[in-house]
């Protein structure tokens, strides 16, 4: 019998890690679920694995679901002695794998979740949620009504294109009237541009200082900035601070567009009709 080479388990493995991620969603559609909204802007969901409680962060700037080791312990969930490399806060980082056998979020479960294991303890969380698993559907997060929806549409709202790459959620955004391309994060408080990929617009940004911030690659000291202003599907925010990091050489995003401080009432991100539209908090 020949033996298999350590290309052809590779691409079993990866295949298998497909089917997996490819069942997980299912059932998810016309299923709602409350959340809290920690540090003002970090959606979090109480769960459950094998019965035991977690607390699950929403995270769509994620590639790949994460599981904290102490929680994989905790559950008995072993990891998987293969690795993947993936970019966190514009950092490559190498994680071995995992699968979760069943998650629960209220009435909805998700069954076989291929995920990675990495320390979460910066943010609280036991499970980070990406969109590994999210983008098999679309995704309603209600900000004003604490409510996540896995949904079929939504209408109304101001509505952009979604861009083509496998793993992100990509915009275009214009930031002082430079166009960019980014990564739409929930699990963000603020915008993060990468530096080398921005080119002369880094000239227009007024300097703030620098910043220490927790993240999965680690603390990390970055450059804060202060945007006039930013342009999305018809709406605008001034006087926005942001990051600056490092750019991670094989993403094509100029950086990824934190939720949290955009005052977002509603945005839902369509997969399936590759649309976000966008609803303005509601003045009372």
């Amino acid at each position: 019998m020949r033996a298999i080479t350590q290309t052809s388990r590779r691409a079993l493995f990866a295949l298998v890690f497909t089917l997996l991620t490819q069942s997980l969603l299912a059932d998810q559609t016309g299923v709602t679920v409350p959340f809290k909204l920690e540090r003002g802007y970090m959606v979090m969901v109480n769960g459950e694995i094998q019965s035991k409680a977690i607390r699950v962060k929403i995270d769509t700037g994620a590639t790949h679901s994460v599981l904290d080791p102490r929680a994989a312990r905790r559950l008995g969930i072993k990891p998987i002695k293969r690795s993947v490399t993936i970019i966190a806060f514009g950092r490559k980082i190498r994680l071995y794998r995992a699968v979760v056998s069943r998650l629960r979020l209220g009435d909805h479960v998700v069954s076989a979740l291929p995920c990675v294991l990495g320390d979460l303890s910066f943010n609280g969380a036991d499970l980070l949620l990406g969109l590994d698993a999210l983008r098999r559907t679309s995704l309603t997060i209600d900000y004003e009504n604490r409510l996540l929806s896995f949904d079929s549409g939504s209408s109304g709202g101001a509505t952009e294109r979604l861009l083509s790459e496998t793993g992100l959620a990509l915009i275009r955004v214009q930031v002082e009237g430079h166009p960019v391309v980014l990564a739409i994060d929930s699990g963000a408080k603020r915008i993060n541009l990468f530096k080398d990929r921005i080119g002369t617009l880094r000239r227009d940004l007024r300097d703030l200082g620098r910043a220490r911030v927790g993240t999965l690659a680690g603390r990390q000291t970055v450059r804060r900035v202060e945007l006039d202003r930013v342009t999305l599907a018809g709406l605008s925010w001034q006087k926005q601070e942001a990051f600056l990091l490092s750019h991670a050489a094989d993403s094509l995003a100029d950086g990824v567009l934190g939720l949290g401080d955009l005052g977002i009432g509603k945005i839902h991100i369509d997969f399936v009709r590759s649309e976000i539209r966008i609803f303005p908090q509601v003045e009372l």
